[in-house]
């Protein structure tokens, strides 16, 4: 700072009036500041110049008690140009950046087991008329909604099983048929089901559209609230990706016939049975573009 031209290390306030703050600066030790009836030891500051062309540096402290709202208003805006060119810095390392990520889109989505085969198996699993029974798309909600694994089903109990709640109970059992719920098997993966995890929304809307939406923006012209926003969604784009694949890979152990072929035992139409029975035959198969 010292060797700034028109430097004052002592300049006096009543006599000069503040025209711009043309620095900030953080000092590893203090340093006193500029005005000559201040001089209060301070780390962060400002360099400031007068009308007149006269430099010097003072604290914010400082320059509100001396300059008042001028000194306010100046600082305030000094610091949003600050922040506006670091995130326009920003914006252009993630312009150079876009095809790449478009590329990791590419390969999620591909593949038979990829990310469009997961989103029609999303919309058939959550969807009635979708290729799935009403009755498992009731039974995998549950399932994604209290986390639990297990599905249980009502039968008529064996003798042995009878003998054994009489015990539990203390009494006599009468009732026959008398029924018990069973575990008849384990989902896993049902978690991938939520509205949060939808594949479409994440993969196209979130990422594809706006990275699209992202290459035509002129970052020179973005205002204050444009460069937060775009950083702010810059921000989550890593995250999205991560997700997506989680997503992906949750679906690849959710949808199978290992995993939900027991589900038909939950069904008591032939007509469901076979709907459901095509669902299955669906899983191997590729899928079109969700484009």
């Amino acid at each position: 700072m010292l060797a700034l031209p028109a430097f004052n290390p002592r300049l006096d306030p009543g006599a000069h009036k503040l025209k711009e703050i043309i620095a900030g600066y953080t000092m590893p030790e203090n340093v006193n500041c500029g005005l000559s009836n201040c001089r209060t030891p301070h780390q962060q500051g400002y360099v400031v110049q007068t009308e007149d062309g006269m430099v010097t540096n003072i604290g914010s402290v400082c320059g509100k008690n001396y300059f008042g709202v001028d000194f306010t208003r100046m600082s305030r805006d000094f610091e949003q140009k600050v922040k506006d060119k670091d995130n326009r810095e920003r914006l252009e390392k993630h312009q150079h950046r876009v095809s790449g990520y478009h590329s990791r889109i590419k390969t999620l989505r591909a593949g038979d087991r990829g990310g469009d085969w997961v989103y029609q198996m999303q919309a058939a699993l959550t969807t009635p008329n979708k290729g799935v029974p009403v009755l498992i798309i009731r039974q995998l909600r549950d399932l994604q909604r209290t986390g639990i694994r297990d599905v249980m089903m009502s039968r008529p109990a064996t003798e042995e099983e009878i003998k054994l709640d009489e015990i539990r109970l203390g009494d006599e059992i009468k009732q026959r048929p008398y029924f018990i719920s069973a575990v008849i098997g384990t989902v896993v993966g049902a978690e991938v089901l939520g509205s949060e995890d939808n594949i479409k929304k994440l993969l196209i809307d979130d990422l594809t559209l706006k990275l699209e939406e992202f290459k035509r923006v002129k970052i020179l012209e973005l205002s204050s609230t444009q460069l937060t926003r775009w950083n702010k969604y810059f921000s989550d784009v890593e995250l999205k990706l991560t997700t997506a694949g989680r997503i992906i890979a949750g679906m690849q152990t959710l949808a199978t016939r290992e995993n939900l072929g027991f589900l038909e035992a939950l069904l008591k139409e032939d007509k469901e049975k076979a709907e459901f029975e095509r669902f299955l035959i669906r899983l191997d198969s590729p899928p079109a573009s969700v484009e």
